[in-house]
């Protein structure tokens, strides 16, 4: 794939997706597959590539659904520290393969390739709600230890029992994440270039075609 597409290279994630592949499909067909996710997904693209400020403006945005549909949980982040590249990075790039057992993750997938790139955010809104009475009794450690090592209690069934609750739409997905990235861009011109990271994204209150496609 990195001789396919060298814009991408390797990222670390992307194992995790060629190894959920392979299990069911033979080499040729999950190398189209694997090609044809990354090129469909704008969010996907972005993150393995680490394409500023695209990436920042997916870090911004998972800040802002928090607030939106959990705010009493946004605000505990906020005052304990935790932000959404400590976890939501992980989940993302991973396919929720790193965290969840791979069965409960192939579910998130199957509504991924339906509903494409907003319900990786429902899902991962979905954990939060999921954990929240446990995450809002944490400190910062006690929370980052739970966001990467998710307890047994999150499974695909408790996930899409909260989905039902994350009201967004595919719409308002789309018009937050073009907010948030005019935000980046103004942010990303005014940091000199090799400060620029992913990550560190601070919390604001509310106001492709088919290139790379395998047939």
């Amino acid at each position: 794939y990195a001789h396919f597409r060298p814009e991408f290279g390797y990222s670390q994630g992307m194992s995790y997706l060629a190894a959920a592949l392979l299990l069911y499909l033979d080499a040729p067909t999950a190398f189209c597959c694997f090609a044809n996710i990354l090129s469909k997904s704008r969010c996907l693209s972005s993150f393995y590539k680490m394409q500023n400020p695209e990436v920042q403006a997916y870090l911004l945005l998972q800040q802002r659904l928090v607030f939106l549909e959990n705010p009493v949980l946004a605000a505990h982040f906020d005052a304990i520290g935790i932000e959404s590249d400590m976890y939501i990075i992980s989940w993302i790039m991973s396919l929720y393969c790193r965290v969840l057992p791979l069965d409960d993750a192939l579910r998130i997938w199957d509504a991924f390739f339906l509903l494409g790139d907003a319900f990786l955010f429902k899902a991962a809104l979905a954990i939060l709600r999921v954990l929240q009475d446990c995450l809002l009794r944490g400190n910062f450690e006690d929370c980052a230890y739970t966001l990467s090592h998710l307890p047994e209690t999150v499974t695909a069934t408790s996930i899409f029992a909260e989905v039902r609750q994350v009201r967004f739409s595919r719409k308002r997905f789309a018009e937050i994440f073009e907010e948030c990235l005019v935000v980046a861009a103004q942010n990303s011109a005014k940091t000199p270039s090799k400060q620029r990271t992913p990550s560190r994204i601070r919390h604001q209150n509310d106001p492709d075609d088919g290139a790379g496609e395998c047939a």
